[in-house]
């Protein structure tokens, strides 16, 4: 049996993708005053969403594909899902440089915008844009993701300085937590009534996809 959330060798590599959105969408109220300015309220946590269209099928990989989707958009259900994109660091574009390194979070910044990373190789070097994902909590685990703003490659230890990250750190992670930087992922949902299955022309399936959103479990 599967178990939720569904791995990326589960579900996510299975998909035959053409297409991909995917960024972080901040919970906000928004309202305005005589004098013009406006005001903002955040709601909620920044939360990444994101689509996926699915590349053309033949109707073989179509009938293979809907059984998945069926399960993915079940009540209940969840899946990872990793940033296809930009799934390395842009210095190490098969992560074969990074290798099985044990990353972990090393510090967090009073602001939570800044992080610090060890346990890398040496002079590993990032770049703005990188992605970086953290394990914390348990029952459930949760999964928090990160883009670089401002880098800081690691030094000769393997330890990074000061990392400047949006969406903000979650409050329940801490230094200690295990790092991801090959294939990074979030956790996530399938929205109610995206799915689309696709339709045949000329022998092959196309206009298929979905949209997603994360959960914090």
């Amino acid at each position: 049996m599967l178990i939720f959330p569904l791995s990326l060798a589960d579900f996510w590599d299975e998909l035959l993708v053409s297409s991909m959105t995917f960024d972080p969408i901040e919970q906000v109220e928004s309202s305005g005053v005589a004098s013009g300015k406006l005001l903002t309220r955040e709601v909620g946590p920044t939360l990444w969403r994101g689509s996926v269209t699915l590349a053309k099928l033949t109707p073989a990989e179509a009938a293979d594909l809907a059984p998945l989707l069926n399960l993915a958009r079940s009540n209940g259900a969840s899946f990872l899902v990793c940033d296809l994109n930009r799934p390395y660091p842009a210095l190490d574009p098969t992560g074969n440089a990074l290798g099985a390194a044990s990353v972990t979070v090393s510090g967090i910044n009073v602001s939570r915008r800044g992080i610090t990373l060890t346990g890398l190789p040496p002079n590993y070097p990032l770049s703005r844009g990188d992605l970086i994902g953290v394990r914390y909590g348990s029952g459930p685990v949760r999964y928090d993701l990160h883009r670089i703003v401002v880098p800081s490659s690691a030094d000769v230890t393997g330890v990074t300085g000061w990392n400047e990250v949006t969406p903000p750190v979650a409050s329940g992670l801490s230094v200690g937590d295990p790092a991801e930087l090959a294939r990074p992922t979030v956790e996530a949902k399938v929205v109610p009534g995206s799915v689309q299955s696709g339709s045949r022309r000329s022998g092959m399936v196309e206009g298929g996809g979905f949209s997603f959103v994360q959960t914090l479990g």
